[in-house]
């Protein structure tokens, strides 16, 4: 299954089900493969920084490059 979405709600909303999914099915190993674009004119190397610091909060494989 496929999630795409540009709506940051949606995400939360995930993330806030994830919990319930290991409660209803318990014997399954979810995974989550998730990818971030961000379009418009490339980040100064501060403001790149600064997101991928942001990222980092939640694991160290989010980054951008």
């Amino acid at each position: 299954m496929k999630l795409r979405t540009g709506n940051l709600i949606e995400i939360q909303d995930l993330a806030e089900a994830v919990a319930d999914l290991a409660d209803i099915a318990p014997e399954l190993d979810f995974q989550f493969r998730i990818t971030i674009t961000a379009e418009g004119e490339p980040p100064s190397k501060e403001v790149l920084q600064k997101v991928n610091e942001v990222l980092r909060q939640v694991t160290e494989q989010l980054r951008f490059d």
